[in-house]
């Protein structure tokens, strides 16, 4: 194991809080950072994959960060390479509920022609997506090229999905670079915007598993959108709202905390830690740390409690009531309490919250509340 340089160090840090700031103005909140250390073959034991080389195979791969994020109960991964002080271009990572019959692609353009989605397993899925406006116009929005210094990294490819054979599709995106002068936006809302929309296309139910069409860097995370560590057994079917839990692990660490619901209980040393964590940030004025730690509570599946922080956190930074009221929202769902769930989802919207995903949860809720 090396060691990082200051400088090193400061640069990933710059683009850790890019990232962050970058997920609170997509409205999606921070579960997690994980912090893969200063060489790649450390790297590539934590990840159990290769890393990709960038730039003809001249770049080396020395570290990651993996973001792990939760919009509304909904979780999507980032993972963000470096090669020193330089990010390199990194992959999102979603599941969506429900799949479709066929893996699919969208690829380059040629010199006179834009991008094309391609599914050589089924040519109308393919034609379908490519003519659809909603997708074209969430598509166009992508970024296709990773500028740095004087090189640019142009994709072939930027989306991808597959059935994984258990009633969900994983959502694979490169990432371009979507702005930022010292630091890189990396198109987090971009991609819960393509989330949004092919999530529509899904059809309940699961087919069978299927390849991604081109080699992915980063899809040994997919555990950690099932709320597994990054190493441990098979999958289990997701819901059409997945709900996860992350156990900890020698390379993921997040705490719990004991909740009177329903099966929520958990080791008390865990529990304590999250408790005194809560309390920690609570009568500080971080709100990311505050919306974090809340995060981390839905995440470990205490949703009683973490209705409670939302609420005292919205108390306190009412700029953040959009965000905090659509977690409410969703932790409200989880317990079956439907048309709580719809109230805040509104109020949500009508603080600031994305007005296409608040309809949509709404939309999820008020069919959870018909009988049948």
């Amino acid at each position: 194991m090396g060691f990082l340089s200051d400088g090193v160090t400061k640069a990933r840090t710059r683009q850790r809080e890019s990232l962050l700031g970058e997920a609170q103005k997509a409205g999606t909140g921070v579960v997690n950072v994980i912090e893969i250390g200063d060489d790649a073959q450390a790297a590539q034991a934590v990840l159990g994959s290769t890393l990709k080389a960038f730039v003809g195979g001249k770049v080396r791969n020395d570290g990651a960060q993996i973001v792990h994020m939760n919009a509304g109960g909904w979780p999507h991964v980032y993972v963000q390479p470096y090669s020193g002080m330089n990010p390199l271009p990194g992959e999102h990572h979603a599941l969506l509920a429900g799949s479709l019959p066929a893996p699919a692609i969208l690829r380059a353009g040629g010199l006179f022609r834009g991008p094309k989605w391609d599914s050589p397993a089924d040519p109308q899925l393919a034609t379908a997506l490519d003519q659809d406006p909603g997708i074209r116009m969430v598509t166009e929005k992508l970024s296709w090229e990773w500028s740095q210094g004087l090189t640019t990294i142009a994709h072939d490819w930027t989306l991808q999905f597959r059935s994984l054979g258990d009633g969900a599709t994983h959502l694979v995106m490169q990432a371009g670079r979507f702005g930022g002068l010292t630091t890189y936006e990396v198109g987090i809302a971009a991609f819960l915007g393509v989330c949004r929309l092919l999530r529509t296309w899904m059809r309940q139910g699961a087919t069978p598993p299927q390849e991604l069409l081109s080699p992915t860097a980063f899809d040994a995370v997919l555990p950690l959108l099932y709320g597994r560590p990054l190493a441990g057994p098979s999958a289990p079917a997701p819901s059409p709202h997945v709900h996860v839990h992350v156990d900890p692990s020698a390379h993921v660490h997040v705490s719990a905390f004991v909740s009177h619901a329903p099966g929520q209980g958990l080791p008390m040393q865990q529990a304590q830690q999250l408790q005194h964590e809560w309390q920690a940030v609570l009568h500080t004025n971080d709100v990311h740390a505050k919306i974090n730690a809340a995060a981390r509570l839905m995440t470990a599946r205490q949703y009683e409690p973490c209705i409670q922080m939302y609420q005292q956190i919205a108390q306190q930074h009412p700029e953040q009531s959009g965000t905090c009221h659509s977690q409410v929202g969703a932790a409200y769902y989880f317990l079956g309490h439907y048309d709580r769930a719809i109230a805040h989802y509104q109020w949500a919207k009508q603080q600031g919250a994305d007005p296409r995903m608040m309809d949509d949860n709404i939309l999820e809720a008020q069919q959870a509340l018909r009988p049948g």
